[in-house]
């Protein structure tokens, strides 16, 4: 079973929530007017025993804003993945990182359909990564992915919206980079989605070290 990670505590909770009240009246001027921090995306490289191929489907993400994107299909084998990651070079309004309108399927989407999205932890040698896994299922198609997603801030990985917008604001009103990025990745597969997820493993232990170094690199 995927680990479920435990709730806070309600003062943990409280304390998060008085510090984002604090925080974001200030935050949000910054958000009217600030330049973006260079896409450090062409730098991205495909990891070693890993070929770029043919797109392997026709789902892309709906994310809004971002100052730029990248776009990977790579195979290993008979072993297919999708590689998005979008790049925000700072916050500002309507580019912001952390943003509703960012969506794996919009609602009432004529060919995708999203059947289940939650929380987990992947077990990875230097710890564990916290992403949302989804499921996706075409309608034309027949196609279903198995999805991953997770944003980078900082040098951190997390699913956690509010924690995210408070170390955005955290970092810009300490003087550091607001720069962040969107990181999903997906897999193909028949019946067992399991497939998917040992390939989606697999990438990920190849490619986020590659992946981090130039996210961080360009968020400094």
């Amino acid at each position: 079973a995927a680990p479920v990670t435990p709730p806070r505590p309600a003062w943990a909770q409280a304390s998060v929530l008085l510090a984002m009240v604090a925080l974001f009246p200030i935050y949000g001027r910054h958000l009217a007017n600030h330049a973006p921090a260079d896409s450090p995306l062409a730098n991205l490289t495909v990891p070693a025993g890993w070929q770029p191929v043919k797109a392997l489907t026709d789902w892309e993400p709906h994310w809004a804003g971002m100052d730029d994107v990248r776009i990977l299909h790579v195979s290993q084998g008979p072993d297919q993945v999708m590689v998005y990651l979008a790049w925000y070079g700072t916050q500002r309004q309507g580019a912001e990182l952390i943003n509703s309108q960012n969506q794996l399927v919009p609602e009432k989407h004529e060919i995708w359909r999203k059947t289940r999205d939650f929380s987990r932890l992947i077990p990875l040698a230097d710890g564990e990564l916290p992403i949302r896994q989804a499921f996706l299922d075409s309608y034309s198609t027949g196609q279903h992915l198995l999805v991953w997603y997770w944003n980078r801030i900082g040098g951190s990985d997390t699913t956690n919206i509010f924690k995210a917008k408070l170390m955005l604001a955290w970092r810009k009103l300490t003087g550091q980079s607001d720069a962040g990025a969107g990181l999903i990745i997906a897999a193909p597969y028949v019946e067992n989605p399991k497939e998917a997820e040992a390939i989606l493993l697999r990438f990920v232990k190849d490619m986020r070290p590659i992946a981090n170094s130039v996210i961080d690199k360009g968020a400094q």
